[in-house]
């Protein structure tokens, strides 16, 4: 039975053809690391609710017009932020989706303040276990369709935002840590707690209306689903039943 728990909790962990080895040599006391590179851009098209709009990404905004109007106040309008991306890597594992999948990630709902802060109190984030056909979705993020791709497959992880603040730098080239609470997704059961910490950069060019180099990561604790403490003594009990047996 010992042996048998052992090698429950080192097993790897597969959720919608992903699979991540939790006893990661080089995560140390943290057992989920996932790497990403994402797209973003702002708009006037809400993103609140869950889901980036069909025709969001073609209406992004020239970053500068939205610098200046939020540098200059009385007009200022809403403008939504969100974005699309690929993890590319978990636990250093760039195979870590099975034959024909991909692993993509989206965010919204985050809402620029008229002084320049974020506001993430209808912000999300959503990983899709998705397919590489019939659209690949591949990095920078450079149509529509593509960002309906990455919002297309089997809900890995579905995430909201406990906190967010930038640690370095602004709206237009900074660095963002966040704390994300994990609310559904087929992945979801695996994770315990239930949290993510994020870290995210990104930089926009003052003419352009994307930023292409967003990079970051996601760490969060994992463990393998294994039955109940009472179902596992049953578990014994019956092979030591079919021991006996084997001994008459």
């Amino acid at each position: 039975m010992a042996a048998l728990g052992a090698a429950a909790q080192a097993a790897p962990i597969t959720a919608s053809g992903i699979t991540w080895n939790p006893d990661y040599a080089d995560g140390g006391e943290v057992d989920f690391i996932s790497q990403f590179d994402f797209t973003q851009w702002y708009s006037r098209t809400s993103s609140v609710g869950g889901a980036i709009a069909a025709n969001s990404y073609s209406s992004a905004l020239v970053f500068n017009d939205v610098y200046t109007d939020q540098q200059n106040g009385g007009t200022f309008g809403t403008y939504y932020l969100q974005g699309a991306g690929e993890i590319y890597r978990i636990n250093g594992d760039t195979g870590f989706a099975a034959a024909g999948r991909e692993l993509t990630y989206v965010f919204g709902g985050i809402v620029l303040q008229a002084d320049g802060s974020l506001d993430y109190s209808q912000a999300w984030g959503k990983l899709f276990a998705g397919y590489t056909t019939p659209v690949n979705y591949t990095h920078p993020a450079s149509s529509d369709a593509e960002v309906l791709d990455a919002q297309t497959g089997e809900l890995f992880l579905d995430l909201r935002f406990n906190s967010a603040s930038f640690v370095d730098g602004d709206i237009g080239n900074g660095t963002v840590s966040a704390s994300l609470r994990i609310v559904g997704g087929t992945a979801a059961e695996y994770f315990d707690p239930r949290a993510l910490t994020y870290t995210g950069d990104a930089n926009f060019n003052p003419s352009g209306r994307y930023s292409g180099g967003g990079n970051g990561s996601s760490l969060g604790n994992t463990e393998n689903v294994v039955p109940e403490p009472a179902s596992l003594a049953l578990m014994g009990l019956g092979l030591m039943g079919l021991a006996f047996i084997r001994r008459r």
